[in-house]
């Protein structure tokens, strides 16, 4: 019989490959300013202690709560300091932090801070109460995500696994490092409600994401000092 062999030769001008246009993401675009947006860190779930929806305490973190000293080493915590404050409509509630803390801002970094006064100068920089605010909350991307690296010869040079709203956030600082960039669609996000919406395309994204911008209570308020009452009437 005959044997026929199969070789494949390839020239460097196949590694050469267009980045599709409908993938492609670039520094400063208006995407990459969205997404910067939607992850970076949201500071609101933890107000009760910081009072401050930009800014987020690393746990764990003491309080003293109304002279009842608590630790907070996970989500649950916040929890257990607003049971603490709702025991009574009538009281005067305090939330006293121990210092040191580690505060987390938007962009990730951490800071040390040392008594009520820096907390304070740092708040400053946040948004009001339930004010609008840069952070986009109401819609979440689904990960691991990948993204191609493309050099200026349009070889692909890298594959990005992106893990976490951290790892986004400085993916899209680092954009201008590189002369294309694409990512990998379909990728999932998660909107407010829960549901997911496959987004195959840059401009698909874009679209998403200013959809959702204000689709939800962010819940940046500081009023954990109301005193739910759920079974009272107004007096």
């Amino acid at each position: 019989g005959m044997v026929i062999s199969l070789t494949s030769c390839r020239s460097e001008d196949d590694l050469t490959i267009d980045p599709p246009v409908e993938e492609s993401i670039s520094a400063n675009s208006i995407v990459a300013d969205l997404i910067s947006k939607t992850v970076s860190n949201d500071g609101s779930f933890d107000n009760i202690i910081d009072n401050a929806s930009c800014l987020s305490i690393q746990l764990p973190v003491t309080v003293t709560v109304n002279g009842t000293t608590l630790t907070i080493t996970n989500s649950y915590g916040y929890q257990d300091i607003e049971d603490i404050i709702d025991l009574f409509d009538d009281d005067v509630d305090s939330v006293i932090i121990s210092y040191p803390v580690t505060v987390i801002l938007p962009d990730f970094s951490t800071l040390l801070v040392n008594d009520d006064t820096e907390l304070a100068a740092l708040s400053a920089n946040c948004s009001d109460d339930n004010e609008f605010d840069d952070d986009i909350e109401c819609i979440d991307f689904q990960y691991p995500i990948t993204a191609s690296v493309f050099n200026a010869n349009n070889d692909l040079i890298s594959t990005i696994t992106i893990n976490d709203d951290n790892e986004m956030y400085e993916f899209i600082e680092d954009l201008d490092e590189y002369a294309a960039v694409t990512i990998n669609f379909p990728i999932t996000v998660i909107l407010a409600d829960g549901t997911t919406q496959t987004i195959n395309n840059i401009q698909e994204l874009e679209n998403q994401i200013e959809l959702a911008e204000d689709s939800c209570d962010e819940d940046d308020d500081n009023d954990f000092d109301d005193d739910d009452c759920d079974n009272c009437d107004t007096s």
